[in-house]
C-alpha cells in the first residue's frame, strides 16, 4: 500500500546547508534556519569557486494497527446485513495489520557562485534520486463470511513501492544592502522521471473451519509492474519561484527569517503543490477471483463479483505555511465506490508544534543539540494524532526520530470503532 505521507519528494531550495570544499580562502553562504545556537546564520563568500554537496539520508518506519474483531465478527455473521456494507467491512479487513517500510535517498549539487559587494549569483545543478521499500507481514488478517468458526490468513508479503529520479537548474540571487540582512530569490527548471514500479511476492496460509470440515490452503504469488502505458512512468519539466529575507542582529545567535516557496509537481497520483495547498487524487483496485469454494453452499449466496473493488479518492487541502508555531488547514475529500459517487466529505485539521532546544555542553563548547517537539492534531471524521518528536544535530548531521500515536476511524458511519495505531520512525540523514 502505497502511502503519501512516505512519499520522499526532494526539491531543491535557495537555503539550507551548503557544504564547502577544502579550501581555507573560500566558504559558502549558508543559511542557517535550525535552533543549534553555536552555529552562525549565514557565510559570505569571498571568491568565485565551484562547491559540491552530497546528501544521503536513510528512513525506516514500522505500524502496526489494531482492529476490533468482535465487531467485524458481528458484521459478517449478521445475515441481515447488506451486500455492499460486507464489501466494505471487508475491504477494512485486508488492511495489513503490521508493516516495515525502509526508504534511502541521496542527492548531487553542483553550484557555481560569484560574489560581489551587494550581489550573489549562484547557478546550481541537482540530482537527487530516492528509493522506498516496503516489507509486510500481516498476522492475521480477518475474512469472516457464513458462520465459519475460525476463518484466517497469515501472510508475509514483500513490495517495492517506488524509484523517484529528480533533476533541477536553478538560478538565485542573494543581496545584502546591510550587513545583518540579505533578500534572496530564486528561480528553477525541474525535470522529473519518475521509474515507479512495484513487485509483491506473498505467501499466504488459509484456515477455514466448518464445524466437522477443515479446508487448508497455501497460496504464493510473485508479480512485477512496470509499464508506461498504466502511468506508472511519468516525465515532466516544471519550474518553481522561490524568495524571501534573513534578519540577524547578531549572525551568530539570533535571527529572522520569512520566505515563501511556489513549486509545481506532478507524480504518479497527480500531486500538486502550491505554497501549503495540495491536492491529490489516488486510484486503487483490487480484484479477488476464486476465493471460496463454489461447491461449498456455504457461500452460495456470495457473489465473487462483488469482491472486485475499485476506489478512487480525491482530496484538496489548503492552508497557512507551517514556518509558524501553528498552522491550519482546511479542505475536502470526495470518495468514488465502484466508479460512482458515494459521499462527500468535509474535514478540517489544526496541529500546533512546540519545539525547544537542549545544548550539549562540553568544555565550554556546544557539540550538539536536541529538538524535542510535541505534535498534536484534531481534524474531522474523528482524526487526530498525539505524537513526540526528537531531532538531535551534532555539526552538519542530523538524526530524526517520530513518535506517533494515532487514534483515527476511516468511516465513522460504517466503522463506528476506533483502530488504535502505533507509528514509530527512524530516519539519519548525513549531510557532507
Amino acid at each position: 500500500m502505497i502511502r503519501s505521507r512516505y512519499l520522499f519528494i526532494f526539491i531543491l531550495l535557495p537555503f539550507g546547508l551548503l557544504a564547502q570544499q577544502n579550501d581555507s580562502s573560500f566558504q559558502v553562504l549558508k543559511l542557517y534556519t535550525g535552533l543549534c545556537t553555536d552555529q552562525p546564520l549565514l557565510y559570505i563568500p569571498s571568491a568565485v569557486k565551484p562547491f559540491r554537496q552530497l546528501q544521503v539520508s536513510g528512513q525506516a518506519s514500522f505500524n502496526s494497527s489494531f482492529v476490533d474483531a468482535g465487531f467485524a465478527s458481528s458484521v459478517f455473521n449478521n445475515q441481515f446485513i447488506d451486500v455492499v456494507d460486507k464489501d466494505r467491512v471487508q475491504e477494512r479487513m485486508f488492511e495489513k495489520g503490521n508493516f516495515l517500510q525502509i526508504g534511502y535517498s541521496y542527492g548531487i549539487q553542483y553550484a557555481w557562485q560569484n560574489d560581489s559587494s551587494l550581489f550573489t549569483h549562484q547557478i546550481s545543478l541537482t540530482d537527487k534520486s530516492a528509493t522506498q521499500v516496503e516489507l509486510t507481514k500481516g498476522l492475521y488478517r480477518l475474512v469472516m463470511y457464513g458462520n465459519g468458526a475460525n476463518p484466517g490468513l497469515v501472510d508475509l508479503g514483500y513490495n517495492e513501492l517506488f524509484d523517484l529520479r529528480f533533476r533541477q537548474l536553478g538560478y538565485n540571487v542573494f543581496y545584502r544592502p546591510m550587513p545583518n540582512l540579505i533578500v534572496y530569490g530564486g528561480l528553477g527548471i525541474q525535470q522529473g522521471l519518475r521509474y515507479h514500479h512495484a513487485y509483491m511476492a506473498q505467501a499466504s496460509l488459509n484456515t477455514y473451519d466448518y464445524g466437522e470440515k477443515i479446508d487448508l490452503r497455501y497460496r504464493f504469488s510473485y508479480a512485477g509492474i512496470e509499464k508506461p502505458e498504466q502511468n506508472l512512468v511519468f516525465h515532466y519539466t516544471g519550474f518553481s519561484l522561490s524568495g524571501g529575507a534573513v534578519f540577524s542582529s547578531n549572525p551568530s545567535r539570533y535571527q529572522a527569517w520569512v520566505g515563501f516557496n511556489d513549486i509545481s509537481t506532478i507524480n504518479t497520483r497527480s500531486y500538486t503543490s502550491l505554497y501549503v495547498a495540495s491536492a491529490e487524487k489516488t486510484f486503487e483496485g483490487v480484484e479477488v477471483n476464486n476465493l471460496f469454494d463454489i461447491t461449498d453452499t456455504t457461500f452460495s449466496a456470495i457473489d465473487s463479483d462483488s469482491l472486485l473493488r475499485y476506489l478512487e479518492v480525491e482530496q484538496f487541502n489548503t492552508g497557512v505555511t507551517d514556518a509558524l508555531p501553528f498552522y491550519f488547514q482546511v479542505g475536502y475529500k470526495r470518495n468514488f465506490n465502484k466508479g460512482y459517487f458515494t459521499q462527500l466529505q468535509a474535514s478540517y485539521y489544526t496541529a500546533a508544534k512546540f519545539h525547544y532546544p537542549l545544548l550539549l555542553i562540553t568544555a565550554g563548547k556546544t557539540i550538539g543539540c536536541f529538538e524535542p517537539a510535541l505534535t498534536g492534531s484534531v481534524g474531522g471524521y474523528r482524526q487526530g494524532h498525539l505524537g513526540l518528536q526528537l531531532l538531535y544535530h551534532i555539526g552538519r548531521t542530523k538524526y530524526d526520530m517520530n513518535v506517533l500515536i494515532r487514534t483515527h476511524t476511516i468511516d465513522a458511519l460504517i466503522f463506528p470503532d476506533d483502530r488504535t495505531a502505533l507509528n514509530a520512525t527512524a530516519m539519519i540523514q548525513f549531510t557532507f
